[in-house]
């Protein structure tokens, strides 16, 4: 949530993934109008996929970050 804020996106809300095995990083999107948004929210989390999905109802964009995310937000911080 954190680096999206900081990259200029608007964060409606952040929660924690019922199960912990999502293996790829990767930004839902319900239409398919929003498929530049996901591109551009995925590409600031470090590349992440962009699946079309309806999984996520009332959301434009879902972010799910995988075990595979290494992207912005996990540096370490500065002492």
């Amino acid at each position: 949530g954190e680096a999206a804020v900081a990259g200029g996106w608007n964060v409606a809300t952040q929660a924690n993934a019922s199960t912990t095995d999502f293996a790829t990083t990767t930004v839902y999107y319900e239409d398919p109008a929003n498929e530049a948004a996901a591109l551009g929210l995925a590409q600031l989390l470090g590349g992440a996929a962009i699946e079309l999905s309806s999984n996520f109802p009332g959301a434009a964009l879902t972010a799910v970050l995988g075990t595979d995310y290494a992207g912005p937000g996990l540096e370490a911080p500065v002492a």
